[in-house]
């Protein structure tokens, strides 16, 4: 204590030394208590800190109780003592790894007999996504917009040929005013808002037109409403008779007959030409080449029939290499 008051006398002292006038010799006394009050703070730092010691030792052991979950087996074991946790194994997939794509077939089927000759395998990034409703309602109204003519068009009364002469005179004629014969009031007349031809198509980007594709695809696969087949060429007599034959043939029994066809296109030998003409005859029936797939006539028909280089077509326009 002796020590403090000797520092508390020189902090006073060197505050005299330093005022000046009256005024600063006044607030003399109140920078001497101020001097000393910092002073006896620093000197009893020390022991406040020693006081808090076991506090913030045991804030610091419940902290690295805390961390030890999160540091290696070889830190935990040095730390408590314990046997080191073993690291997993080699080639072990981890929590955040997403899960293997489930293997997705469709039934390969005999277009003349009906009969299932086994199972042809899918991609699972074309044919085995989930369902996105958002994502199918979205690219069919793309689809409806962007098939909209916009061409009606009506004229207004500035369109209409005539109307230029005032009819009457604007005062004494005892009639309500009028400018023109061509006015929306009068018959003969121009439409006061007429439509005019423009464009209903909005905006999609090609990611969700292709993510959209390929969900149409997956929902018809899950759904069991997918028939590969070699070949359509057996149906492409230019017969719809021939057609709705062989559609009943190949459907399962009691399904009605709306079914969209997918060959390699109208120069292809598993369908072509021939095939297009007699599904013009069929009401339900529509045939599609691999570049024109779409998600409104997937949707459309009930039964998507694919052939093979169809298939192999279609990946590769979404991106995906069928071995």
């Amino acid at each position: 204590m002796s020590t403090l008051r000797a520092l508390a006398r020189l902090a006073a002292s060197a505050a005299a030394s330093t005022s000046g006038g009256g005024g600063a010799a006044r607030s003399a006394p109140g920078l001497a208590a101020a001097a000393t009050h910092s002073v006896l703070s620093s000197a009893l730092l020390p022991s406040r800190l020693a006081g808090l010691a076991p506090a913030l030792a045991g804030a610091r052991s419940s902290d690295s109780r805390w961390h030890s979950s999160l540091r290696p087996a070889a830190a935990d074991a040095g730390d408590s003592g314990e046997a080191p946790r073993p690291p997993p194994p080699i080639g072990a997939p981890l929590p955040t790894d997403p899960p293997p794509p489930t293997p997705v077939s469709a039934p390969l089927v005999d277009p003349t007999t009906g009969a299932t000759l086994g199972t042809v395998s899918l991609p699972p990034s074309v044919f085995g996504l989930p369902l996105r409703r958002d994502l199918l309602h979205r690219v069919v109204v793309w689809q409806a917009a962007k098939a909209r003519q916009g061409g009606g068009a009506a004229k207004n009364r500035a369109a209409v040929r005539g109307g230029g002469r005032k009819p009457w005179a604007q005062k004494g004629s005892g009639r309500a005013r009028a400018g023109s014969t061509r006015s929306p009031l009068w018959v003969g007349g121009g439409k006061a808002h007429p439509p005019v031809p423009r464009s209903f198509e909005i905006g999609c980007n090609k990611k969700v037109r292709r993510l959209a594709l390929a969900t149409a695809l997956s929902a018809r696969a899950a759904e069991g409403r997918l028939l590969v087949v070699d070949s359509l060429a057996c149906w492409a007599g230019g017969k719809a008779s021939a057609l709705a034959a062989g559609l009943a043939v190949t459907l399962p029994p009691g399904a009605r007959p709306s079914v969209l066809l997918a060959d390699g296109g109208p120069e292809a030998d598993d369908g072509g030409v021939e095939l297009r003409r007699a599904a013009a005859n069929h009401p339900l029936a529509e045939v599609l080449p691999p570049i024109g797939l779409n998600v409104a006539s997937i949707l459309r028909r009930d039964t998507l029939v694919m052939t093979r280089g169809a298939v192999a077509a279609v990946c590769a326009r979404l991106g995906v290499v069928v071995a």
